[in-house]
């Protein structure tokens, strides 16, 4: 045997739900294969999987979301012997409907000791030769699923505002009030855009505080499939600061600051043992104290903003409905957003090689998550496939995090 290959139609091996996977099994023979075959088949498969640490025991969690064996040959009797040359076994298969994305999200990429270690949302395909009389060849490849996000939709298009205060106290005598006001320009963003806040701080305390902050954080919350427990991780993804102080009985405001989004995954919640959530806080950092802080729950799409859209009206947020362990709600996708249209628009993607194993298989990938990014965020996007086509891409000139 010389070369045995998963190849893909027009080497995509990125899809949105409900679009064809389609492709050939490539079996090259240098010469007669003289070992008996029985059959040539395409395991397709995906799973989301998440390993959970509570001190030093360790707890998994999975969910399967495609599990499909395709027979692409069978050998007619007495012939299970290929002859040489290049033998090609064509397959094709319609993607379920509202499959979540692909995912990964390794905690240990930021340090320290985190609640869930690791988790996923991958999907992959598995060809493989059965020979009765020797061990089966087999072939994985990855492939991913991206979803289909509209930020232009209208339920999305929302400009946001919060208000916000706090009693400053110093040692056991009360100080003056914090106020803190601030406002973002819409409910929906895509990777590669920038976030734009306006904030106004007032200090009336006798302290001088460190100052205005923002910062993008994205929750990752795994619900175990079996007990029906969350476990949530939080992180920083990216912040802005003027590194301007406040000084006692000042203030500070911001016009149209710009905080930019970086290459991650949009929003997911679809999945129903993993979500990903994100939200803008605006802060007043106080040193060897309690920020006082607003927050935005925002969604993360594929789909870049049109300059065509409009922003609607603006909605208020109330800062003060977080959860006991400080999490605002977060915002549910528009069945709308996600329905995806005759034309596909254009946006480039980044991403960065991992190499990772599927559960129980020991051999290792070259595995490249995609994300969506809008390289050109003011720029249209323009209708470049079908529903029926896979989607174009491009891939990212410079590797982002792994979030």
């Amino acid at each position: 045997m010389v070369r045995f290959f998963v190849q893909f139609t027009n080497g995509q091996t990125v899809y949105y739900s409900g679009q064809t996977l389609s492709g050939s099994i490539v079996l090259e023979l240098s010469g007669p294969w003289p070992v008996l075959s029985r059959s040539v088949c395409l395991g397709i498969h995906g799973e989301a999987y998440a390993i959970k640490k509570e001190c030093k025991t360790r707890y998994y969690d999975y969910v399967c979301y495609l599990n499909r064996v395709l027979k692409l040959w069978s050998a007619p009797p007495g012939q299970e012997s290929l002859p040489a040359g290049i033998h090609r076994f064509p397959f094709s298969f319609k993607l379920p409907d509202r499959l979540p994305r692909s995912f990964e999200h390794d905690a240990n990429t930021y340090g320290g000791l985190l609640a869930v270690e690791r988790s996923y949302i991958r999907y992959w395909v598995v060809a493989s030769v059965d020979r009765p009389s020797h061990s089966d060849i087999t072939c994985k490849v990855p492939f991913t699923i991206l979803e289909y996000i509209n930020i232009n939709d209208a339920c999305l298009l929302h400009s946001m505002t919060s208000e916000n205060e706090k009693q400053l106290c110093c040692c056991c005598c009360t100080s003056g009030p914090l106020f803190l006001s601030a406002s973002v320009d819409r409910m929906g963003y895509c990777p590669g855009e920038t976030v734009t806040i306006s904030a106004s701080a007032e200090n009336h305390s006798s302290r001088q505080l460190v100052g205005l902050q923002a910062r993008l954080v994205a929750v990752t919350t795994v619900l175990s499939p079996t007990n029906g427990l969350a476990t949530r991780n939080k992180v920083t993804v990216t912040r802005l600061g003027t590194g301007r102080a406040i000084p006692p009985r000042g203030s500070d405001s911001w016009s149209n600051a710009k905080l930019e989004i970086p290459a991650l995954p949009p929003t997911i919640d679809s999945c129903r043992m993993l979500t990903r959530d994100y939200y803008v806080q605006v802060e007043i950092a106080v040193a060897r104290g309690f920020d006082l802080e607003t927050y935005f729950p925002i969604i993360i799409g594929s789909v870049p903003f049109r300059e065509s859209s409009q922003v609607n009206d603006v909605v208020t947020i109330d800062s003060t409905d977080i959860d006991g362990c400080g999490y605002p709600p977060p915002l549910t996708v528009p069945r709308s957003a996600t329905t995806v249209p005759a034309a596909v628009p254009q946006f480039t993607v980044s991403n960065q090689v991992i190499n990772v194993a599927a559960n129980g298989d020991q051999s290792a990938l070259n595995y490249t998550p995609v994300y969506p990014y809008a390289h050109n965020a003011r720029k249209a996007p323009t209708a470049i496939a079908t529903r029926g086509d896979p989607p174009e891409y491009e891939e990212g000139k410079e590797d982002q995090p792994l979030l």
